[in-house]
């Protein structure tokens, strides 16, 4: 029993450094999302591709890692890829279009996205303890309906619905006009330092994700 166990032993032994001399993938994919040109901003870590490398008997997805600010990075080796957009994940019209992708060291691309609305025209101002702002709402697509705008505040650049230290939700009750700048205040006494991060988000009913502005730097 004692040489089994020893023989099993050096078998693993073997085998685990035949996988440590594979070489890691050097090559990396990145991109951004875009709206005519505008990044669309989006919560971190959001699942909305599907990154598949055909010809494999292992027909897995690999994940790609989408940031706050719509950017997004895989490792990969080189080779031919197809890039799909998950229908229904993101706040955007659904597009069913595969993208061909050859990968050859690094890569560089965008993906062009619809979204139901856009955060335009931002402004951020602080006065003695309330946050105040104001910006207005482009509908992008006219059949969407408005379900909420939100502010989201955070003590870091990490801020969306699911990280943050407050929030402030108007329902589209609120909104008399899109076509009208809205203004929105939050009480931020209760912020321990001398600078946050703010972001609008923007939900569309029907849609399970919200668009966002860009993550802005407040100092007081």
């Amino acid at each position: 029993m004692k040489r089994i166990i020893f023989f099993i032993t050096i078998i693993s032994g073997l085998s685990s450094c035949e996988y440590d001399n594979y070489d890691p993938p050097q090559s990396e994919l990145s991109g951004r999302l875009l709206y005519e040109g505008d990044p669309v901003g989006v919560r971190q870590g959001i699942n909305i591709f599907q990154l598949y490398e055909p010809g494999w008997e292992n027909f897995e997805p690999i994940g790609l890692n989408v940031k706050q600010d719509g950017t997004f990075s895989a490792r990969l080796f080189d080779g031919d890829y197809q890039l799909v957009l998950i229908d229904g994940n993101g706040p955007w019209v659904n597009q069913s279009d595969t993208i061909d992708i050859r990968v050859d060291g690094n890569r560089e691309m965008d993906v062009a996205v619809e979204p139901f609305f856009m955060v335009r025209n931002e402004n951020f101002e602080i006065e003695g303890s309330t946050l105040k702002i104001s910006f207005d709402i482009e509908q992008v697509v006219e059949s969407a309906d408005l379900q909420f705008v939100s502010l989201y505040i955070g003590k870091t650049m990490l801020v969306d619905n699911q990280f943050n230290a407050n929030e402030k939700r108007l329902p589209s009750g609120g909104i008399e006009d899109l076509d009208e700048t809205i203004s929105m205040e939050m009480d931020i006494s209760g912020i321990d330092q001398e600078f946050l991060f703010a972001r609008i988000g923007i939900k569309t009913k029907g849609s399970p994700e919200l668009i966002f502005s860009e993550a802005e730097k407040i100092t007081f």
